[in-house]
């Protein structure tokens, strides 16, 4: 696949808020949700509080007559719902405003929803956001050309859409920047909007946005180009006892460095503990920053953790603006282990430079050196990310029909991707299996002598084997075995 030369649009920069009455009254925020997602759309509920705190007085029962009033409602659409009946849920709801979310995991779904709207001849604009918009999408371009979208946002969507929504529809931009919102000004959606609400009751379980933007440059990722803002504290702690209050016990904290602030951290960890008792949380930590009194910190009231190690080799760190101290990685996600504390260890196979044989390189030093669970997934080549804008360089291709996937590159060739899919596979199967397969193959390793890779090489060439045999009194064992 490649990038078709950038359209000329009409483009600028959101103010902040509205410019005047609203122009819609009845506003559809609607979302493909990801694939096994057990919870609701997060960025569609944030967006609808936003405008129901811009143009409707929530304190006043009278103001649903008035004439400002934005009936708002979100749409969550799973994953394998189809493009006609999701279209059809939307038209019952008789939008006059459409808003659309769009993420690599539902690109071509929301894609296939556009298209299949136009077939029902919709008289209202069509807005598409979103992390992963970017102004060379080709497909983007064409649905622009074709007048199918009315306006493409980039950026954060809560000045932007409260823009547009002062605009009559001839005079939308067809790209806009979205300016960054004020924490002040966001509004936990779980208070805010019912289907969030209705989800907090089932799963006990709230998102958390205690930051946004990131205080790294990962070339692979598109929050590093956003500057890093934090929520204040107060505000923060606010949030999470009215969460609490309304039920939930765990939060998943969206930071993408939840200790890049130490003393924030040790805050809201002390209040966690005092003031939300039973409460846990899952975040995103830079492993290696943490200090032995940060460990003993987070035991029992941290649950998880992802460690983004993504590769051992400094030249791949150096490619994608990274610098971990590896060992110092695996160390602590052992520490955190012996904390109680769940670990997942991810890495990518396909970076810049990086060969198969160094990416396997990287999985057997991480099975060598920590107990944590290792994921390895594909580089995705996502649009406002630094390698998107080098992607040539590195003799990237790519497939937006599967969430933008690398295919091959300079230093991987397609067979090397495909082999290195197979083998990641292989390895998440057997690490979700963890009472029964896992220790049977931890077990096989040792005996054996092999380093993960041989493993798992052995596995896709059948030289191994997973056998479940059955005793006399009809327990089910599972073991490997070479064949």
């Amino acid at each position: 696949m490649t990038s078709l030369p950038l359209l000329s649009v009409q483009a600028g920069v959101a103010p902040q808020g509205r410019q005047g009455a609203p122009r819609y009254k009845r506003l559809v925020l609607a979302s493909y949700l990801a694939d096994q997602y057990q919870l609701g759309p997060f960025g569609s509920a944030v967006l609808a509080g936003s405008i129901e705190a811009e143009f409707n007085d929530q304190g006043d029962p009278d103001h649903a007559q008035d004439a400002d009033h934005v009936h708002v409602r979100v749409v969550a659409v799973k994953s394998d719902t189809s493009a006609e009946v999701a279209a059809q849920n939307i038209l019952q709801e008789n939008p006059d405003f459409l808003g659309l979310s769009l993420y690599v995991w539902n690109y071509v779904s929301t894609i296939a929803l556009i298209e299949e709207l136009q077939v029902h001849n919709p008289e209202f604009p069509i807005v598409v956001g979103g992390p992963h918009v970017s102004r060379d999408d080709e497909e983007l371009q064409r649905l622009l050309r074709e007048g199918k979208v009315s306006t493409c946002v980039s950026g954060e969507g809560e000045a932007a859409l409260a823009y547009l929504f002062s605009l009559p529809p001839q005079d939308l931009p067809q790209f806009l920047e979205g300016q960054n919102a004020s924490f002040t000004s966001i509004q936990s959606p779980y208070i805010t909007q019912e289907i969030m609400r209705d989800e907090l009751k089932r799963t006990q379980t709230a998102i958390v946005e205690g930051a946004r933007g990131c205080p790294f440059s990962c070339t692979f990722c598109d929050q590093g180009w956003r500057k890093a803002r934090l929520a204040s504290f107060d505000e923060l702690a606010e949030e999470l006892r009215k969460l609490y209050d309304l039920g939930a016990r765990h939060f998943i904290f969206l930071d993408p460095t939840f200790n890049f602030d130490r003393a924030r951290m040790h805050r809201l960890l002390d209040f966690l503990r005092d003031e939300l008792p039973g409460s846990t949380f899952s975040a995103e930590l830079k492993v290696d920053m943490l200090r032995p009194e940060d460990i003993e910190a987070l035991s029992g009231v941290c649950s998880f953790v992802e460690a983004g190690l993504q590769t051992i080799h400094v030249k791949s760190q150096k490619l994608i603006k990274r610098r971990e101290k590896v060992d110092v990685v695996l160390e602590n996600c052992n520490r955190l282990i012996d904390a109680g504390i769940e670990v997942v260890v991810n890495t990518i196979y396909g970076l810049p430079g990086e060969t198969f044989d160094e990416w396997l390189q990287t999985i057997d030093k991480c099975y060598a050196e920590t107990a944590a669970e290792i994921t390895s997934g594909c580089l995705k080549v996502l649009p406002n990310t630094e390698i998107w804008d080098h992607r040539h360089e590195f003799g990237y291709a790519w497939d937006p029909d599967r969430m933008f996937r690398a295919l091959y590159s300079s230093a991987m060739s397609g067979e090397d991707f495909e082999r290195a899919s197979r083998l990641s596979r292989l390895l998440g199967g057997i690490q979700r299996n963890k009472e029964r397969v896992l220790p049977q193959a931890r077990s096989y390793i040792a005996q054996n002598n092999l380093t993960l890779s041989e493993f798992l090489i052995g596995l896709e060439r059948e030289t191994i084997a997973l056998r479940q045999t059955r005793d006399s009194d009809g327990e089910t064992f599972t073991s490997f075995v070479s064949v």
